[in-house]
């Protein structure tokens, strides 16, 4: 009676246990080499930095978010990508970052249209459109960042007769790109109306320090005020000419 043939196949718990001694003698003869990256920002594809962390990798095991070559990572860490562009770049237009200069920038202006209204550089500043060319140039840059290929579609839908929806809007600035736009839009358009309110005042002598506040902080609201503080002015300045012409 011939002796039954040895089996020939492994079963998986034999394959991964002979795998994981394998690796364990060979991690006993040479320690890998370690890279240590503590200045870069590691994100998801398409998105921008995020927070900042240390990262380990042996070498060789680089992952594919790191598209550089092992051997120059030590010497030329900031020369490596991110999938989405460059690390520099990333970190240049980060929309936090370009939100709060957006914001800083307009501030001098402000305070020149209330503190020092009467000066004569403030207002050959405010006349100056160039002032408002930064802002508007921001706001180019973030338009294009942030820009989607269903833009039109979610803005002007053909479902609903292309007039803008609540929800396709909130779509659009759901995005920190998106958001960032859309606050430098309404910091361009902000300013604007404080420096004409402001102009207006210097020709006619209505005071326009509130309008002026009130328009930073609210936008609208002080086109109103200074409307309201135009037929207030009025009405004072033909009661004092009535008076005059009785006396």
């Amino acid at each position: 009676r011939p002796a039954p043939e040895a089996s020939t196949t492994l079963s998986l718990s034999d394959l991964m246990s002979s795998l994981a001694l394998a690796s364990s003698s060979m991690g006993s003869m040479t320690a890998p080499r370690m890279y240590t990256q503590s200045h870069i920002r590691v994100v998801p594809p398409g998105m921008f930095p995020l927070q900042k962390r240390n990262v380990k990798y042996p070498l060789g095991k680089i992952p594919t978010e790191f598209n550089v070559n092992p051997r120059s990572f030590d010497k030329a860490p900031d020369a490596f990508r991110i999938r989405g562009g460059l690390c520099r770049t990333q970190t240049f237009m980060d929309p936090h970052l370009l939100f709060r200069v957006a914001t800083v920038y307009t501030m001098p202006l402000y305070y020149l249209m209330l503190v020092r209204p009467r000066w004569k550089r403030s207002a050959q500043i405010m006349r100056n459109l160039w002032t408002l060319a930064p802002l508007s140039i921001l706001y180019m840059v973030l338009l294009y960042k942030s820009w989607r290929p269903d833009f039109f579609q979610l803005l002007l839908p053909s479902d609903n007769y292309f007039t803008p929806t609540f929800s396709g809007v909130k779509e659009l600035l759901s995005g920190d790109m998106s958001f960032a736009s859309a606050w430098v839009h309404l910091l361009v358009i902000d300013l604007f109306m404080a420096r004409s309110i402001y102009l207006d005042s210097l020709k006619t002598g209505v005071p326009a320090r509130h309008t002026i506040l009130l328009t930073f902080m609210f936008g609208p609201i002080g086109l109103v005020s200074h409307i309201l503080t135009n037929v207030v002015h009025d009405i004072l300045c033909l009661g004092q000419k009535h008076k005059l012409a009785h006396t």
